[in-house]
């Protein structure tokens, strides 16, 4: 199970990514990830395609949907497919 800790997986830089949050240590926008997330592709399609770990992709998007909703939780729907895919991975 994924240490779900988001703040240690994203990073905001000035100069990279037009100081957009992005991944640390790869400077792939967190937006940009969640974004192709939303249109449907696996945890494990953006882990091969970016090289990185599941537990980093998820936190990546944790941290865009946290970002958004904030206090209010996690959407529902959201939630639920990044719980299953981190089950299924």
């Amino acid at each position: 199970m994924p240490a779900r800790n988001w703040r240690e997986t994203v990073t905001v830089l000035p100069g990279v990514s037009g100081g957009a949050p992005i991944v640390r240590g790869t400077g792939f926008s967190v937006e940009f990830l969640a974004s192709r997330f939303a249109a449907g592709e696996s945890l494990a399609e953006l882990a091969e395609d970016y090289d990185m770990t599941l537990e980093t992709v998820e936190n990546a998007i944790r941290a865009v949907v946290w970002a958004a909703f904030g206090r209010r939780g996690l959407r529902a729907e959201t939630a639920r497919r990044l719980e299953q895919e981190a089950q299924h991975g």
